[in-house]
């Protein structure tokens, strides 16, 4: 269904009038699924494969690119591009784009992973998933 990315953000705007929902629904499952993606990345940087992004930030940065396009830029590419942005060619258009978006944005090149990296002292400090947990239950971290 082509509206149902709208309902969906349309729900989410609702929920910030009561967020004991979206509060429920992000612990039960956003949360396990950012930590997985949170751990995954940082294997990825310490195997020096991925540059040292702030998983914090990147996450949902990576998510927005993916799901900002079926929430707002469709319809508006639509009127842009004269095309259906929904349909299956440009779909997979869209989803190439994507990866090649984020692999550019995520992957340090072969040739120049040291560069990349440098000492580990760069490493920008950034709040952990332990750090979001502690805070629901009232503790400081």
């Amino acid at each position: 269904n082509p509206l149902y990315p709208r309902i969906v953000h349309a729900e989410f705007l609702r929920a910030s009038r009561s967020p004991a929902g979206i509060q429920r629904i992000a612990k039960e499952y956003f949360r396990p699924i950012f930590t997985q993606l949170a751990a995954l990345l940082e294997e990825g940087i310490q195997a020096r494969e991925f540059r040292r992004v702030n998983v914090i930030h990147f996450i949902p940065s990576m998510v927005s690119v993916i799901v900002f396009y079926f929430i707002t830029a469709a319809p508006i590419m639509h009127v842009v591009i004269g095309a259906d942005a929904m349909s299956s060619e440009l779909i997979a258009e869209r989803r190439a784009a994507v990866l090649d978006f984020i692999t550019a944005a995520l992957f340090v090149p072969a040739d120049s992973r040291k560069a990349v990296h440098g000492p580990e002292s760069l490493l920008p400090p950034h709040r952990s998933i332990r750090h979001a947990e502690a805070h629901d239950k009232g503790e400081r971290k």
